[in-house]
């Protein structure tokens, strides 16, 4: 009796964290690879407990490991589909709302890790030398990728997850590489569970909330006198707040950061044409 309570305690311990996907990775957006993200995906109930494993990256060889993040404490919901968020410093920027991460990379993949790499899932207690043990392996850059595939057969029938996606880790646009089936699917191979995503990805965190990445648009910011008047015009971004405000002073001295807002506007979901302001 005490050995089968013994071996139902044990089963019972691994059933906490290691049914996981890696769903969706972004290498950065719209060229910042300071605003990564990488999204988790429980596969099944209970599966919470993360702090127990860590993600790990590797170059084209599946060497000079990195860790991106031993993960510091679990997460609260843990229905089956429920997610995990790990971001970069700048992610934030980029999304709309602005993303609240469950976690922050602690460090990010290196950018010339991107035409080819290996992004892991695994049981803390890994090296820069040798992997803990692997429940979820994502390799990219198809045969640019020459690194090992294998991982245990938790969440892969027969513990092979490649070949590799055919393409190189989206960094340059809005996209993200996501895992297209459900979210208790086994993996079968990177290549064919893997699809860019068909526009701007969406985020999930545990709280459930939802971040949808867009393009930073620069301020385009100009000031031009009429008469006696100031046009100021820039550019808006979707889903934002545009405030102008003014405070005294002369052109070079005497002003101060008691504002007083003079113009205030919300943009559209939807991408906004310029919006100018004309005032005194």
């Amino acid at each position: 009796m005490a050995m089968m309570l013994a071996g139902f305690a044990g089963a019972n311990a691994r059933a906490t964290f290691h049914l996981m996907q890696i769903e969706q990775v972004s290498g950065g957006v719209n060229g910042d690879a300071t605003a990564q993200a990488i999204q988790l995906r429980l596969r099944s109930a209970g599966e919470n407990l993360v702090s127990g494993a860590s993600l790990w990256v590797a170059d084209a060889a599946g060497t000079n490991r990195i860790l991106v993040l031993n993960i510091p404490s679990n997460v609260v919901n843990s229905t089956a589909g429920d997610r995990v968020l790990i971001a970069g410093t700048n992610f934030a920027r980029y999304t709309s709302p602005a993303a609240a991460p469950d976690f922050a990379m602690a460090h990010l993949i290196p950018t010339n890790y991107f035409k080819a790499g290996r992004l892991t899932y695994e049981q803390d207690g890994g090296t820069t030398n040798t992997p803990g043990t692997i429940f979820w392996s994502l390799s990219w850059g198809g045969t640019n990728y020459t690194g090992p595939q294998t991982g245990s057969t938790f969440n892969d029938a027969d513990g092979n997850f490649g070949p590799a996606y055919s393409g190189s880790l989206p960094s340059a646009s809005t996209n993200a590489l996501r895992f297209t089936n459900s979210a208790t699917a086994l993996s079968t191979s990177n290549v064919v569970d893997y699809l860019l995503t068909s526009g701007p990805a969406t985020f999930v965190n545990n709280a459930r909330s939802s971040f949808v990445v867009f393009v930073l648009q620069p301020p385009s910011l100009s000031i031009s006198r009429q008469t006696n008047d100031i046009r100021i015009t820039w550019a808006t971004t979707a889903g934002k707040t545009n405030i102008l405000q003014r405070a005294t002073g002369t052109a070079t001295t005497g002003l101060t950061t008691n504002f007083t807002g003079i113009f205030t506007v919300t943009t559209a979901p939807a991408p906004s044409p310029i919006t100018s302001m004309r005032g005194p």
